[in-house]
């Protein structure tokens, strides 16, 4: 997944990720290159701040899509126990055609 984000995500392209609280699926338009970057975490034992390295890139949010409106086809292509991944032609047309 790392190397799908950093490697074979391009500027401009199109981006989806999962709010599982709210059910959102969030339309982004990536805008930057991956880069490293120390990201702040709290230990939660002691509520200490730490960072760890990861990767970060910049985006533009664009638009969310209900998963209860998505056909149950668009629902299973867009698995949200994975976090980078390509979707199929017809979810990825499914959500393009929802959010106008």
């Amino acid at each position: 997944m790392l190397k799908r984000f950093s490697c074979e995500v391009g500027i401009s392209d199109a981006f989806v990720t999962y709010d599982p609280e709210r059910r959102l699926y969030h339309i982004d338009i990536v805008k930057s290159d991956a880069k490293q970057q120390n990201i702040p975490r709290i230990y939660c034992a002691t509520g200490d701040d730490y960072e760890v390295p990861g990767y970060v890139r910049a985006v533009d949010w664009v638009s969310a899509v209900s998963r209860d409106v998505l056909s149950k086809a668009a629902q299973n292509a867009l698995n949200p126990q994975l976090t980078c991944f390509r979707i199929s032609d017809q979810a990825s047309e499914e959500i393009r055609w929802l959010c106008g």
